[in-house]
């Protein structure tokens, strides 16, 4: 089994975005509504 992608809620705070984006390693990250669906993309240089 592989993991699944890494998802997160447009409401998350962007601090704790950045930490689990950068203590996963993580290059991108889903971002969807309360419904599961989708807004777009995160990459962590859009955090900076």
């Amino acid at each position: 089994m592989e993991p699944g992608p890494f998802t997160l809620r447009a409401h998350e705070p962007v601090a704790a975005v950045r930490e689990r984006l950068t203590r996963h390693y993580l290059r991108l990250a889903i971002v969807t509504d309360p419904e599961g669906h989708l807004m777009g993309t995160l990459h962590p240089t859009d955090l900076t």
